[in-house]
């Protein structure tokens, strides 16, 4: 990523994208073979869910060379990043499985946490599109 004339901000060049569209289509392709080899349904469309977002984000980021990243722009990605690892964690696993910092940790029960997951995929589907309008040309 280069460094335009203002600190504040830095310019997306097209070029500076190889690796997170390579790691997409690794991704995608990693899920796919785990799906045929029989692992785990979650765990092989997590591992697709990511690879995706890494096309799809890649593509739109790239498709326009006058795209700005502002600090909003980090901030906002790092919370929606931060979010779906915290929703993972909570439709994957049960109570008593949880970390025990996370609310919703209950050593007793074998419940699963749902609304905390689903809460945590909706505040995600939120910060996407600020996080992308969030880099618009200045």
């Amino acid at each position: 990523m280069a460094i335009s004339g203002s600190p504040a901000h830095a310019t997306i060049r097209s070029r500076d994208f190889a690796f997170p569209l390579l790691n997409g289509v690794f991704d995608v392709c990693a899920g796919v073979a785990m799906l045929l080899f029989g692992l785990p349904i979650v765990w092989s469309l997590s591992v697709c869910g990511c690879g995706v977002a890494l096309l799809v984000g890649t593509a739109t980021l790239t498709s326009r060379d006058d795209l700005v990243v502002r600090p909003a722009t980090i901030v906002f990605g790092i919370a929606a990043v931060l979010l779906l690892v915290l929703a993972f964690v909570y439709l994957t696993r049960d109570a008593d499985s949880i970390p025990h910092l996370l609310p919703g940790y209950d050593a007793d029960s074998e419940r699963w946490r749902l609304l905390p997951g689903v809460l945590c995929l909706v505040s995600v589907a939120a910060l996407i599109p600020a996080t992308f309008a969030s880099t618009a040309p200045n």
